[in-house]
């Protein structure tokens, strides 16, 4: 793995969103089932899977509970997200599962690695997501499948209507914006899985309706004011601090409405490498 490569990808595709305590909370809950449910029936015991940005690595272990006798990846940048992995598969006795730091852009392993290569909200956050795309595929056996899931965040629902809640939900996403990313990448899966030489894929878009008013209340609101990215928008000028609480107060607003009703749309692609 060359350094060169993952030096600019740390400096020019970073994770915005941070990582404070209640979002890696938020982080950790995710499994296959409750995230990627559409991909349970292609794993099958003795596979080798690859997890590509697995964070705190729940998705990971959740993933090698389905491949026995087979071998699970794990691979992200961020060191502080692989001991939290390496520590909770410890915990839970997952012995068939590994982290590893690596960058997405240039996979240390060998071509035709893995039965199944995997990535939940990855693409989203990286300038060139082609490239990560290809790498995916380089390292997939033929006959294999690339998955991934990303978020449409335009096509993110709120009712009641409510421009402050709209504005503040993009403002939530402008992190990714800001170091190059696509936050609609989501409905774009096919487009992007077809130039990187996939024929066969299914792009299908999931409307999620789970946790709105849990995640507005505990992730959004505090996030406005904690995330380090926001902190720094108010330390430079670009952002005043009525703003920010007007945004936060938003948030606090529809988890407290009865009537609140969200759902966020999210891409699901599962394409074949060809067989040779």
């Amino acid at each position: 793995m060359k350094s060169s490569t993952n030096q600019t990808y740390k400096n020019n595709s970073q994770y915005g969103m941070g990582y404070s305590d209640a979002f890696v909370k938020m982080l950790k809950k995710r499994t296959i089932e409750t995230h990627a449910p559409f991909l349970i029936p292609y794993l099958k015991p003795g596979m080798k899977l690859l997890d590509c940005g697995c964070g705190p690595g729940s998705m990971t272990i959740s993933l090698a509970k389905y491949a026995k006798n087979g071998q699970v990846v794990g691979v992200d940048i961020e060191d502080s997200q692989l001991e939290i992995a390496r520590l909770d598969a410890k915990e839970a006795g997952i012995k068939n599962v590994v982290f590893q730091q690596a960058s997405v852009l240039e996979l240390p392993f060998a071509d035709n690695t893995f039965d199944i290569v995997f990535s939940q909200g990855l693409l989203s956050h990286l300038q060139d997501p082609i490239i990560a795309v290809l790498e995916q595929k380089r390292v997939t056996k033929a006959g294999g499948i690339v998955v991934a899931r990303t978020m449409y965040s335009s096509g993110i629902v709120y009712y009641p209507k409510n421009l402050l809640l709209e504005e503040a939900s993009k403002f939530n996403f402008q992190p990714i914006q800001d170091n190059g990313g696509d936050p609609d990448l989501g409905i774009k899966l096919g487009e992007l899985f077809r130039k990187a030489g996939f024929g066969e894929l299914k792009h299908t878009i999931f409307c999620d309706t789970s946790d709105a008013k849990s995640l507005a209340k505990d992730i959004f609101a505090p996030e406005v004011m904690n995330r380090e990215y926001n902190k720094k928008l108010l330390a430079s000028g670009k952002i005043t601090l009525e703003k920010l609480q007007q945004y936060q107060q938003a948030w606090l607003d529809f988890a407290n409405d009865s009537n609140a009703f969200s759902y966020c749309p999210v891409g699901e692609i599962i394409a074949v490498k060809q067989k040779l």
